[in-house]
């Protein structure tokens, strides 16, 4: 088998088939529709930047009609389905193009677009032209050395020779022998995952697959809860195979297979195979007995157990012991200097004329901004300020979790992750964009200015917290 039809395979597991074939029925029953569209005025200058041109579009990502239909591509497939969802999010709320309703299958794009964001991260990251020229031309290779010689079917895991022949292929190889910490690191966290649902009740799945985002949680957080439960609830099955090295050894996989681009070209050498080898051995040996001896094996655990290991595993906040006031008053003091500081980066910018998305309305008054750097020597790029904003929301659930205005279950339901706005605030604070309810207008009076604005938002916040 090639190279590339084992990556494929490896691709479908971390994208997860379902999600892939979504991804075809949307491009799919979009193209079908898009040339058949009537363009509403309302909607007309939104489009100005887009093409609606099926060709266009698929020569705009590098793609054909075969590659949108093979997951090698996912990343340029990736880039495509977040131009397609802007377009139909063009379109008024409840237009719809021959049954075709474009906001539905807007929000039904952006869902699969973060469900898939992570695999497609990994991707982008370690597909380099000479791995692009590999996919263009197709090529088969075999090493003759074995990098991994286990035999994965031995264990019920037959569906995991496809990473043992991906890696053994790639390891020795003089130019793809870089991507071999990111195949390793995929392959332990699948293996991980692979324990956790085979052993562990359903009941307890919570613990390391996140029902919210529909995906496990990170390799970080599954390694420490291997730690957790090795010696206490896997402990009777697994006779010692799982000790701290292999933790020791887990970690490091991670660490390596994080490496930045620069960090793989400094550190990984065509002799760091040889050196690895050994180790990857003699961490996968008792990952995959551990697996064969704990299928369904652990009962539901106790509920006091698991509280504790979800404190651990920093899925619910630790009970604080009290603090004095002084204490209390010092830790609110230093949130809020994040977002004092975070606010002192914004400058307000002129709306764009004629869009529809900054429009006074009955309803809300809209602001535009845009962002300097810490060092004040640039303005961020729309990634970066869509990366600060995510930040900022998580640094609000935790400031709200940690003075107790909300239960951990409270703020990840209340506080989004793409925009910051305090829970039933009337100001919501988006990427570029920030809203004003009508309601305010006696507080945050016309015309709107974002000095009054941020200020209205950082009042608002601290006394939610003096009220606790």
């Amino acid at each position: 088998m090639s190279f590339i039809d084992d990556y494929r395979k490896i691709l479908k597991r971390k994208i997860k088939e379902y999600h892939w074939n979504d991804i075809q029925t949307e491009i799919e029953s979009f193209f079908a529709k898009i040339q058949s569209v009537t363009i509403p005025d309302s909607a007309k200058f939104c489009l100005k930047k887009f093409t609606l041109s099926q060709k266009e579009i698929l020569d705009k990502f590098y793609l054909d009609e075969k590659k949108i239909k093979d997951i090698i591509y996912i990343d340029r497939i990736y880039t495509m389905l977040d131009y397609i969802k802007e377009i139909n999010f063009c379109f008024p709320n409840n237009w719809n193009t021959l049954k075709y309703r474009h906001h539905e299958h807007g929000y039904k794009l952006k869902t699969l677009i973060e469900a898939i964001e992570d695999g497609v991260e990994e991707v982008i990251q370690f597909k380099t032209d000479k791995f692009d020229l590999l996919v263009d031309k197709q090529e088969e290779f075999h090493s003759p050395e074995i990098f991994i010689d286990l035999s994965f079917s031995e264990f019920g895991l037959s569906y995991y020779e496809s990473y043992a022949r991906l890696i053994n292929g790639i390891a020795f190889h003089p130019d793809f022998y870089m991507i071999l910490p990111n195949l390793l690191r995929a392959l332990f966290e699948n293996l991980l995952q692979d324990i956790f649902s085979q052993s562990l009740d359903n009941s307890d799945a919570d613990l390391y697959y996140s029902s919210r985002s529909k995906k496990a949680y990170d390799f970080s957080r599954l390694i420490s809860l291997l730690e957790l439960l090795k010696d206490d609830e896997f402990g009777p099955y697994i006779s010692g195979k799982i000790t701290i090295d292999t933790i020791k050894e887990l970690e490091n996989i991670r660490k390596i297979g994080n490496y930045s681009i620069h960090d793989i070209v400094d550190k990984i050498t065509p002799e760091w195979a040889n050196n690895f080898k050994k180790r990857i051995k003699i961490t996968l040996e008792p990952l995959l007995i551990s697996y064969n001896n704990l299928k369904g094996k652990i009962p539901s655990i106790d509920p006091k157990r698991k509280f504790k290991l979800k404190e651990e595993l920093g899925l619910i906040p630790k009970k604080k012991k009290k603090n004095s006031t002084k204490e209390v008053l010092n830790s609110n003091s230093l949130q809020s200097q994040f977002f004092k500081d975070l606010f002192n980066q914004f400058e307000e910018a002129e709306k764009p004329k004629n869009d529809n998305n900054f429009k006074d309305n009955s309803n809300y008054r809209y602001l535009n901004y845009k962002v300097k750097s810490v060092d004040k020597k640039r303005y961020l790029d729309t990634n970066e300020i869509k990366h600060l904003i995510i930040q900022a929301s998580e640094e609000l659930k935790r400031y709200l979790v940690e003075n107790d205005v909300l239960s951990f279950n409270e703020a990840t339901d209340l506080i989004s992750g793409y925009y910051l706005r305090i829970p039933y605030s009337n100001i919501k604070i988006e990427q570029g964009k920030i809203s004003v309810h009508r309601s305010l207008r006696d507080i945050v009076k016309d015309p709107l200015s974002l000095d009054e604005t941020i200020q209205y938002f950082l009042k608002q916040l601290e006394n939610l917290i003096s009220k606790t």
